[in-house]
Parts: C-alpha cells; sequence; structure tokens
C-alpha cells in the first residue's frame, strides 16, 4: 500500500515519530471500490475512517419520496 498520501497530509497537521509511524500503517487496509458501490447504508455503523487516495465519493441521502440529496463530495486526499 502506497501511504505517502494520508502521511503527508497528517505531517502537514503534526510529526509523527516512527513507532506512531509504524502503527498507523499496521492498521490501514487499502480497499479499492467500485463505481456505484455503496460503502454504507443507512443505519449501518460505520466502522473506518476514508481517506481517498484517488477518484471520488459521494455522501447522499435518500427522502421517503426517493429524492437524493448529495451531502458532500470528496476527491483525492480528502477524508
Amino acid at each position: 500500500m502506497n501511504s505517502s498520501l494520508i502521511f503527508s497530509q497528517i505531517n502537514n497537521i503534526v510529526t509523527l515519530n516512527e513507532d506512531e509511524t509504524k502503527f498507523l500503517e499496521s492498521i490501514f487496509i487499502a480497499r479499492p471500490f467500485k463505481r456505484g458501490e455503496i460503502i454504507v447504508k443507512s443505519g449501518d455503523i460505520a466502522l473506518y475512517l476514508i481517506y481517498m487516495n484517488s477518484g471520488y465519493i459521494m455522501t447522499y441521502f435518500t427522502n421517503k419520496e426517493g429524492i437524493d440529496y448529495v451531502i458532500q463530495f470528496a476527491t483525492t486526499e480528502w477524508w
């Protein structure tokens, strides 16, 4: 897994020592998603923090009438 983008973002805020960096790398999970794949469904508990290495992701909800409302978009190097 290429974690240089996420560590670049983290190092803009705090400086990690070697042990902290190794720990974070040990818990990172690289997971590609397919276009249109739903990552977390309404009512489910979100178990992970997502960092976008590349691509785009959208958060939305669907009202009772079936209309989708976009809450946010995320792109490369976004949490």
